[in-house]
Protein backbone atom coordinates (compact mmCIF):
# COMPACT_ATOMS: atom_id res chain seq x y z
CA UNK A 1 0.00 0.00 0.00
CA UNK A 2 2.81 2.46 0.95
CA UNK A 3 4.70 1.75 -2.13
CA UNK A 4 2.04 2.06 -4.57
CA UNK A 5 1.28 5.61 -2.66
CA UNK A 6 4.79 6.46 -3.12
CA UNK A 7 4.29 5.86 -6.54
CA UNK A 8 1.51 7.88 -7.18
CA UNK A 9 2.35 11.28 -5.42
CA UNK A 10 5.90 10.73 -7.94
CA UNK A 11 4.16 10.08 -10.87
CA UNK A 12 1.71 13.03 -9.99
CA UNK A 13 4.57 15.38 -8.81
CA UNK A 14 6.50 14.04 -12.20
CA UNK A 15 3.66 14.88 -14.31
CA UNK A 16 3.19 18.83 -13.00
CA UNK A 17 7.00 19.43 -13.38
CA UNK A 18 7.05 17.83 -17.60
CA UNK A 19 4.39 19.93 -17.95
CA UNK A 20 6.84 23.31 -16.71
CA UNK A 21 9.39 21.76 -18.54
CA UNK A 22 7.94 21.72 -21.89
CA UNK A 23 6.20 25.04 -20.89
CA UNK A 24 9.94 26.79 -20.76
CA UNK A 25 11.11 24.56 -23.39
CA UNK A 26 8.82 26.08 -25.87
CA UNK A 27 9.64 29.80 -24.80
CA UNK A 28 13.04 28.58 -24.79
CA UNK A 29 12.79 27.07 -28.30
CA UNK A 30 10.67 30.24 -29.67
CA UNK A 31 13.24 32.97 -28.00
CA UNK A 32 16.14 30.61 -29.58
CA UNK A 33 14.37 31.34 -32.91
CA UNK A 34 13.62 34.66 -32.35
CA UNK A 35 17.25 35.43 -31.82
CA UNK A 36 18.29 33.25 -34.94
CA UNK A 37 15.74 35.34 -36.99
CA UNK A 38 17.28 38.88 -35.56
CA UNK A 39 20.62 37.23 -35.76
CA UNK A 40 20.21 36.33 -39.36
CA UNK A 41 18.24 39.55 -39.95
CA UNK A 42 20.99 41.67 -38.26
CA UNK A 43 23.76 39.30 -40.75
CA UNK A 44 21.52 40.36 -43.78
CA UNK A 45 21.83 44.42 -42.74
CA UNK A 46 25.35 43.98 -42.20
CA UNK A 47 25.79 42.09 -45.16
CA UNK A 48 23.71 44.56 -47.09
CA UNK A 49 25.95 47.59 -45.50
CA UNK A 50 29.16 45.63 -45.99
CA UNK A 51 28.14 45.60 -50.03
CA UNK A 52 26.96 49.21 -50.24
CA UNK A 53 30.38 50.40 -48.66
CA UNK A 54 32.16 47.86 -50.78
CA UNK A 55 30.46 49.23 -53.77
CA UNK A 56 31.14 53.24 -52.75
CA UNK A 57 34.91 51.65 -51.84
CA UNK A 58 34.88 50.55 -55.55
CA UNK A 59 33.16 53.34 -56.97
CA UNK A 60 35.31 55.95 -55.18
CA UNK A 61 38.96 54.31 -56.33
CA UNK A 62 37.25 53.73 -59.88
CA UNK A 63 36.50 57.84 -60.08
CA UNK A 64 40.47 58.09 -59.07
CA UNK A 65 41.49 55.96 -61.23
CA UNK A 66 40.14 57.82 -63.96
CA UNK A 67 41.02 61.30 -62.73
CA UNK A 68 44.48 59.48 -62.17
CA UNK A 69 43.94 58.16 -66.03
CA UNK A 70 43.20 61.97 -67.35
CA UNK A 71 45.81 63.41 -65.48
CA UNK A 72 48.50 60.67 -66.58
CA UNK A 73 46.68 61.64 -70.48
CA UNK A 74 47.16 65.55 -69.83
CA UNK A 75 50.61 65.57 -68.62
CA UNK A 76 51.66 63.07 -71.45
CA UNK A 77 50.13 65.45 -74.05
CA UNK A 78 51.81 68.62 -72.13
CA UNK A 79 55.37 66.45 -72.58
CA UNK A 80 54.93 66.15 -76.25
CA UNK A 81 53.36 69.40 -76.65
CA UNK A 82 57.08 70.94 -74.77
CA UNK A 83 59.03 68.61 -76.53
CA UNK A 84 57.78 69.49 -79.45
CA UNK A 85 58.35 73.23 -78.57
CA UNK A 86 61.83 72.39 -77.19
CA UNK A 87 62.53 70.18 -80.64
CA UNK A 88 61.69 73.65 -83.26
CA UNK A 89 63.54 76.27 -80.58
CA UNK A 90 66.65 73.70 -81.35
CA UNK A 91 66.12 73.61 -84.92
CA UNK A 92 65.46 77.18 -85.12
CA UNK A 93 68.69 78.12 -83.54
CA UNK A 94 70.33 75.70 -85.37
CA UNK A 95 69.28 77.75 -88.35
CA UNK A 96 70.13 81.40 -86.11
CA UNK A 97 73.43 80.18 -85.67
CA UNK A 98 73.85 78.63 -89.44
CA UNK A 99 72.57 82.23 -90.43
CA UNK A 100 74.93 83.80 -88.21
CA UNK A 101 78.01 82.14 -89.45
CA UNK A 102 76.93 82.58 -93.18
CA UNK A 103 77.10 86.34 -91.94
CA UNK A 104 80.23 86.33 -90.41
CA UNK A 105 81.88 84.65 -93.24
CA UNK A 106 80.72 87.16 -95.54
CA UNK A 107 81.64 89.74 -92.87
CA UNK A 108 85.50 88.28 -93.06
CA UNK A 109 85.45 87.89 -96.84
CA UNK A 110 84.10 91.89 -97.16
CA UNK A 111 86.70 92.80 -94.72
CA UNK A 112 89.62 91.11 -96.72
CA UNK A 113 88.15 92.36 -99.55
CA UNK A 114 88.02 96.19 -98.29
CA UNK A 115 91.91 95.26 -97.09
CA UNK A 116 92.97 93.91 -100.26
CA UNK A 117 91.66 96.95 -102.48
CA UNK A 118 93.13 99.55 -99.69
CA UNK A 119 95.94 97.99 -100.53
CA UNK A 120 95.95 98.28 -104.41
CA UNK A 121 94.56 101.67 -103.51
CA UNK A 122 97.77 102.05 -102.06
CA UNK A 123 99.86 100.67 -104.54
CA UNK A 124 98.25 102.07 -107.58
CA UNK A 125 98.19 105.75 -105.52
CA UNK A 126 101.99 104.91 -105.72
CA UNK A 127 102.40 104.29 -109.05
CA UNK A 128 100.34 107.17 -110.53
CA UNK A 129 102.61 109.23 -108.45
CA UNK A 130 105.61 107.57 -110.31
CA UNK A 131 103.81 108.09 -113.44
CA UNK A 132 103.39 111.58 -112.93
CA UNK A 133 106.93 112.14 -111.63
CA UNK A 134 107.94 110.18 -114.58
CA UNK A 135 106.26 112.37 -117.04
CA UNK A 136 108.82 114.30 -119.79
CA UNK A 137 111.63 112.06 -118.29
CA UNK A 138 109.87 108.63 -119.38
CA UNK A 139 108.22 107.25 -122.53
CA UNK A 140 104.68 106.49 -122.51
CA UNK A 141 103.78 103.64 -120.70
CA UNK A 142 107.07 103.83 -118.48
CA UNK A 143 107.61 104.44 -115.18
CA UNK A 144 110.28 106.11 -113.50
CA UNK A 145 112.49 105.41 -110.01
CA UNK A 146 115.10 107.86 -109.40
CA UNK A 147 116.94 107.96 -112.77
CA UNK A 148 115.49 104.92 -114.40
CA UNK A 149 112.99 104.16 -116.78
CA UNK A 150 110.80 100.48 -115.94
CA UNK A 151 108.21 99.65 -118.68
CA UNK A 152 106.40 96.57 -117.73
CA UNK A 153 104.31 95.11 -120.89
CA UNK A 154 101.10 94.25 -119.41
CA UNK A 155 98.46 94.79 -122.35
CA UNK A 156 96.71 91.03 -122.91
CA UNK A 157 97.46 91.97 -126.38
CA UNK A 158 101.39 91.55 -126.03
CA UNK A 159 102.21 87.99 -126.17
CA UNK A 160 104.91 85.93 -123.92
CA UNK A 161 108.23 85.94 -125.17
CA UNK A 162 111.45 83.77 -124.39
CA UNK A 163 114.13 85.37 -122.86
CA UNK A 164 116.12 86.49 -126.06
CA UNK A 165 113.67 87.93 -127.86
CA UNK A 166 112.04 89.77 -124.37
CA UNK A 167 115.58 91.34 -124.63
CA UNK A 168 115.25 91.91 -127.73
CA UNK A 169 112.28 94.31 -127.49
CA UNK A 170 113.97 96.40 -124.69
CA UNK A 171 116.57 96.92 -126.97
CA UNK A 172 114.58 98.02 -129.71
CA UNK A 173 112.83 100.22 -127.36
CA UNK A 174 116.40 102.18 -126.08
CA UNK A 175 116.59 100.07 -123.42
CA UNK A 176 117.38 96.46 -122.06
CA UNK A 177 116.20 93.93 -119.76
CA UNK A 178 115.98 95.20 -115.92
CA UNK A 179 118.97 94.98 -114.08
CA UNK A 180 117.61 94.69 -110.24
CA UNK A 181 121.04 95.09 -108.27
CA UNK A 182 119.52 96.78 -105.22
CA UNK A 183 117.39 96.15 -102.77
CA UNK A 184 115.61 99.74 -103.98
CA UNK A 185 114.66 98.24 -107.55
CA UNK A 186 113.61 94.52 -105.94
CA UNK A 187 111.24 96.25 -104.00
CA UNK A 188 109.43 98.63 -106.33
CA UNK A 189 109.72 95.60 -109.22
CA UNK A 190 108.06 92.97 -106.52
CA UNK A 191 105.59 95.79 -105.58
CA UNK A 192 104.52 96.72 -109.17
CA UNK A 193 103.70 92.76 -110.17
CA UNK A 194 101.69 92.40 -106.97
CA UNK A 195 99.38 95.02 -107.97
CA UNK A 196 99.10 93.51 -111.67
CA UNK A 197 98.46 90.22 -109.79
CA UNK A 198 96.33 90.53 -106.77
CA UNK A 199 94.99 86.90 -107.26
CA UNK A 200 98.24 85.25 -105.66
CA UNK A 201 101.15 83.21 -106.72
CA UNK A 202 101.32 81.35 -110.37
CA UNK A 203 104.38 80.72 -112.19
CA UNK A 204 102.34 81.76 -115.25
CA UNK A 205 102.87 85.76 -113.75
CA UNK A 206 106.31 85.67 -113.78
CA UNK A 207 108.21 88.59 -115.84
CA UNK A 208 112.02 88.25 -117.53
CA UNK A 209 115.12 90.29 -115.48
CA UNK A 210 118.26 90.37 -117.32
CA UNK A 211 120.20 87.83 -115.39
CA UNK A 212 121.70 84.93 -117.31
CA UNK A 213 123.84 81.85 -116.63
CA UNK A 214 126.52 81.86 -119.22
CA UNK A 215 126.94 78.67 -121.02
CA UNK A 216 130.65 78.72 -120.92
CA UNK A 217 130.83 79.52 -116.75
CA UNK A 218 127.67 76.95 -115.41
CA UNK A 219 126.83 77.96 -112.18
CA UNK A 220 127.68 81.39 -112.63
CA UNK A 221 125.43 84.47 -113.38
CA UNK A 222 125.59 87.77 -114.74
CA UNK A 223 123.60 91.09 -115.79
CA UNK A 224 122.92 91.74 -118.96
CA UNK A 225 125.66 94.82 -118.69
CA UNK A 226 128.27 92.00 -117.50
CA UNK A 227 128.26 92.26 -114.09
CA UNK A 228 128.59 89.16 -111.89
CA UNK A 229 125.76 88.54 -109.56
CA UNK A 230 125.89 90.04 -106.20
CA UNK A 231 122.94 90.16 -104.00
CA UNK A 232 120.16 87.33 -105.41
CA UNK A 233 116.52 87.19 -104.43
CA UNK A 234 115.84 83.59 -104.73
CA UNK A 235 112.99 81.66 -103.86
CA UNK A 236 113.73 78.85 -101.55
CA UNK A 237 114.80 76.23 -103.36
CA UNK A 238 116.17 78.46 -106.33
CA UNK A 239 118.20 78.28 -108.40
CA UNK A 240 118.22 74.30 -109.26
CA UNK A 241 118.28 74.15 -113.10
CA UNK A 242 115.33 71.82 -113.06
CA UNK A 243 115.03 70.61 -116.18
CA UNK A 244 118.71 71.13 -116.80
CA UNK A 245 118.86 74.33 -119.12
CA UNK A 246 117.13 76.81 -116.80
CA UNK A 247 119.24 79.20 -117.41
CA UNK A 248 117.39 82.91 -116.98
CA UNK A 249 115.61 84.38 -114.47
CA UNK A 250 112.39 85.64 -114.01
CA UNK A 251 110.74 87.75 -110.98
CA UNK A 252 107.25 86.95 -109.57
CA UNK A 253 104.56 88.59 -107.67
CA UNK A 254 105.81 86.72 -104.33
CA UNK A 255 104.29 87.60 -100.97
CA UNK A 256 108.42 87.98 -99.84
CA UNK A 257 109.88 90.49 -101.69
CA UNK A 258 113.52 89.06 -101.02
CA UNK A 259 112.48 85.87 -102.23
CA UNK A 260 111.18 86.14 -105.51
CA UNK A 261 113.28 85.20 -108.53
CA UNK A 262 113.13 81.53 -110.36
CA UNK A 263 115.05 80.06 -112.79
CA UNK A 264 113.67 79.09 -115.88
CA UNK A 265 114.63 77.73 -119.41
CA UNK A 266 115.13 80.69 -121.52
CA UNK A 267 112.55 79.80 -124.21
CA UNK A 268 109.70 79.91 -122.20
CA UNK A 269 107.33 82.36 -122.84
CA UNK A 270 107.16 84.93 -120.18
CA UNK A 271 106.37 88.73 -119.63
CA UNK A 272 109.60 90.72 -119.52
CA UNK A 273 110.92 94.14 -117.98
CA UNK A 274 112.49 96.89 -119.18
CA UNK A 275 115.02 99.45 -117.87
CA UNK A 276 117.00 102.64 -119.45
CA UNK A 277 118.23 105.79 -117.98
CA UNK A 278 115.48 108.55 -117.62
CA UNK A 279 115.90 111.93 -119.22
CA UNK A 280 117.36 114.93 -116.87
CA UNK A 281 114.15 116.44 -114.92
CA UNK A 282 113.54 119.86 -116.30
Amino acid sequence: MDNMQKVSLFTVRGYGSSRRYQLATGVLGLLSAALLMAVIAMATQMNGVCESQSSLNITAVQSELKLLRDERVRLTESRTSLQHDYDKARADRSLLQAQVDREKAMSDRLLAQIKTLEEQKKQENVRVLQLVRSCERCPPGWEVVNDTCYYFPISSGIQRKGWDDARADCIRQGGDLAIVDTLQKQTFIVGVLKALHSEGFSYRYGFWIGLKRKDEEQGTWHWTNGSLLGTGYWMDGEPNDDYGYEDCTASYPTVNILKSWNDAPCRHPLKWICEKEATAAS
